[in-house]
This record gives C-alpha cells, sequence and structure tokens, in this order.
C-alpha cells in the first residue's frame, strides 16, 4: 500500500479542501503579494553545550497535543543549540514558556539567523514547515520528518530531499511509498516507548468502553456509525464519545444511545484499565503497549484500515488472543533521534 499522493501536495491539499492556501501562503513567506498573509511565527532558542555541534531548527506548526510532545522529546538529550520557531496560534509549550521570543521575518532571514545544521518537522501542509524544507534543498542542511501519529495513505506527501524518522519498517515504507528522493530511518515512537514503560498490572473492575467517533475524516459517517452501534448490539459497553463528536447529528446518535440504555463516559476523560474497543484511535494503540486488552471493529472496513490495523497488531472484535503492537525499541527514541541530529556535519 502507498500514499494516494506520495509526491503531489496540491492534490492531497484539494483532497482536504485546503486547494491553494499553502502556495499563496509560501509565496507570501518569499516576498509575494503584500494583501496574503501568513501565519506569524517566534523564534526561541535553548542554548547548548557543545560550541562544536552544529544547530537543529525545530519548526512547531499545527501540531496537536501528541506531535507537539513527540518533537520536543529529543530537546533535552540535544548537546548543540536548538531553535525552536512556533507558528501561529499554536500555543507555546511549557519547555519554551521562560524562554525570550522574537518574531520571525521569512525563511532566508531565519535561516541566516540560526545557521542550522539540521531541520526537524512534523511535516504536513504547514507554509513554514513545508517553505523550509524547499528552502534549505542545497545549502548543506539536513531535513528530517518525524512520524508523530498513525500513517495512513490519506498522510500528505513527504518534502523532497528529506529523511522520514518512523515509528516501524512499515510505516516508513508507507510514508516513503517508492520514492528514490527519499530516506528512512526508524526509532520507534518516543510516547509509545515510554507507556509501555508504565505497564497495567492489574485490570480495573466494570464493563469495557467503546470509543467512538463518528466524526472521522477518513472514514464514512454510515460506516463509523455502524461500527459502534454494531458492538454494543453484540456486547455490554459503556460509551464513551469522541471529544471532536460535536455536531448535531453526532450528538443526536449518542443521545438515541443513551435513551436505549447505554452509559455514556465522558467525552476527553481518563480511560480506565478496562479492555477498549475501537476503530482507529490513538488510546487503542496506547492502552495495547501497556497491557490493556483492545480489540476493533468496523465492519465493512476499507481496505486501508485494515492494513492500519495489521501494521500495528490489532486484534478484531470477536477474534482469539491479544492485540500485539510493534514490540518497542530497546533504546529509548528520542535519544536516537538526539544522536542522528547532533550528528549532522
Amino acid at each position: 500500500m502507498e500514499l494516494i499522493h506520495p509526491r503531489d501536495l496540491a492534490l492531497w491539499r484539494e483532497r482536504r479542501d485546503l486547494r491553494g492556501q499553502t502556495g499563496r501562503l509560501l509565496r507570501r513567506l518569499r516576498g509575494g503579494a503584500a494583501d496574503e498573509q501568513v501565519p506569524l511565527a517566534e523564534l526561541a532558542s535553548i542554548p547548548g553545550d557543545d560550541s562544536g555541534t552544529r544547530s537543529t531548527l525545530v519548526v512547531l506548526e499545527d501540531l496537536d497535543d501528541r506531535a507537539m510532545g513527540a518533537l520536543l522529546a529529543p530537546l533535552p538529550y540535544l548537546r548543540g543549540t536548538v531553535h525552536c520557531v512556533v507558528v501561529g496560534a499554536q500555543s507555546v509549550p511549557t519547555e519554551l514558556a521562560s524562554l525570550p521570543r522574537s518574531p520571525v521575518q521569512g525563511l532566508e532571514g531565519l535561516l541566516e539567523a540560526t545557521g542550522a545544521g539540521a531541520v526537524l518537522t512534523a511535516g504536513g501542509a504547514g507554509p513554514w514547515t513545508r517553505g523550509l524544507h524547499e528552502e534549505v534543498i542545497g545549502r548543506g542542511v539536513a531535513t528530517f520528518v518525524l512520524q508523530t501519529g498513525q500513517v495512513t495513505p490519506f498522510s500528505p506527501p513527504l518534502p523532497e530531499e528529506t529523511t522520514v524518522v518512523a515509528w516501524t519498517d512499515a510505516d516508513a515504507a508507507l510514508l516513503r511509498s517508492g520514492r528514490h528522493d527519499v530516506d528512512t530511518m526508524v526509532i520507534g515512537s518516543q510516547r509509545l516507548w515510554e507507556l509501555s514503560h508504565d505497564p497495567v498490572t492489574e485490570l480495573q473492575d466494570g464493563p469495557p468502553v467503546l470509543l467512538a467517533r463518528l466524526a472521522d475524516d477518513l472514514l464514512p459517517r454510515h460506516l463509523a456509525t455502524r461500527a459502534a452501534a454494531s458492538a454494543m448490539r453484540h456486547g455490554q459497553f459503556r460509551l464513551r464519545p469522541d471529544i471532536g463528536d460535536t455536531d448535531p447529528i453526532s450528538r443526536a446518535s449518542y443521545e438515541l444511545w443513551r435513551r436505549r440504555g447505554a452509559e455514556l463516559v465522558e467525552p476527553g476523560a481518563e480511560l480506565p484499565a478496562v479492555p477498549l474497543v475501537g476503530v482507529r484511535q490513538e488510546e487503542l494503540l496506547e492502552a495495547a503497549v501497556r497491557g490493556v486488552p483492545v480489540r476493533v471493529h468496523a465492519p465493512g472496513a476499507p481496505a486501508w484500515l485494515q492494513d492500519l490495523w495489521d501494521r500495528t497488531g490489532m486484534r478484531r472484535y470477536g477474534s482469539s488472543g491479544p492485540s500485539r503492537p510493534p514490540a518497542p525499541p530497546a533504546e529509548e527514541p528520542a535519544t536516537v533521534l538526539a544522536e542522528t541530529l547532533d550528528g549532522v556535519r
């Protein structure tokens, strides 16, 4: 299986209803039309303790909490200076809150000011992220795209001439999708590595929890709704709505299930240590690495979803044996990534 759009960001944007937006913002970053706005960015720097090591530039743009944590994880282990670009409305993480920050005036000035030898991003279509990846080509700067979540064929294409830092060989192959200008590096997931060192030793009492996500951006609503409804017909569950299921149709569906006797768990609440069933939520994989019984369920699941289940070792609801996610690496991923970034010459 490969990415639907392994190279063409414009086509990927169109699929995500972002037609033309990133291109306009990139032109503005390079001195384009004055009436086009780009997200403001600030620069915060953490001095290193090794003057012989080139600095690393980390771009924090359009990130959820998991992605933010993944990009910040290597920082304590880096010997060289670290420059962090915080873009737009992205909240300033705690690790950078006490540092002085200065506004960034375009890509050229940013590269000149930092003298970075390596650039680390989460990929994606953000104008600062894409712009930096394009700007450093031919400048002797190494770029790295860190996998920060589960990969599907709908993931955005990687920038040109970069190295993708992936969780597994299978994830790396999907992200690369046969491209010869992309290198791969497999180190595992920092978050999953940490969770694997905090195993659940005893399950709590109570019925299993069904994780529902009706307003899924990748699955048709009828499939996501059928997954939750069919699971509840075949078992006794507490039902936890997804925190993003705030639209009227989703709320009406949950209210109907509540009236029919389903016990609803507060969206976003911490999950108890009980068996879990869901479709493709990050919590399923995170619970599985801690030893919690986990199953996936979606009758009529498309091939890409079944591929995701197989890559992450998820067992289907009703099958025997536990889900078996990929074994965590022996070495902490953040330290491996830091050594690689520090080693750029």
